[in-house]
């Protein structure tokens, strides 16, 4: 089968830059600095689309990472913990299926979620088990 893909950016972010905590060294030859950088988005270089409205459906990385990472559990003695851990969270020593269930293959987000970030259940998961 074949996948339909639709182009619907670009989207425009402006980068904003802010320097501080700025130091030379006793020579004045080496300046150093934290700096905080932030994106916002402009709509005036953007294909007049909202990023925060337009959906996308794409592969479920975090589960393909997470089912990558199974089959080191199933083998890998250092993993022993985390097999136990998903056998009990899921109560059946066939969580790799469980887990299958509890998250889609395919999720949809939005472009602003899939360019800055969202809460994903997998995370949230391996990070309790960590």
């Amino acid at each position: 089968a074949k996948p339909i893909v639709k182009e619907i950016g670009p989207f425009g972010y402006a980068k904003n830059c802010h320097r501080y905590d700025i130091t030379w060294n006793k020579e004045q030859t080496l300046v150093e600095f934290t700096q905080n950088v932030t994106y916002t988005y402009n709509p005036d270089i953007s294909h007049n689309n909202d990023p925060t409205n337009v959906s996308v459906t794409t592969m479920n990385l975090p589960l393909i990472g997470l089912l990558t990472l199974m089959e080191s559990i199933e083998t890998d003695p250092k993993y022993k913990r985390w097999k136990e851990v998903f056998e009990i969270i899921f109560d059946t020593a066939d969580w790799l299926n469980e887990i299958i269930k509890y998250e889609p293959l395919f999720i949809t987000k939005t472009v602003d979620e899939m360019l800055w970030g969202y809460e994903d259940p997998i995370f949230k998961l391996v990070h309790e088990v960590e």
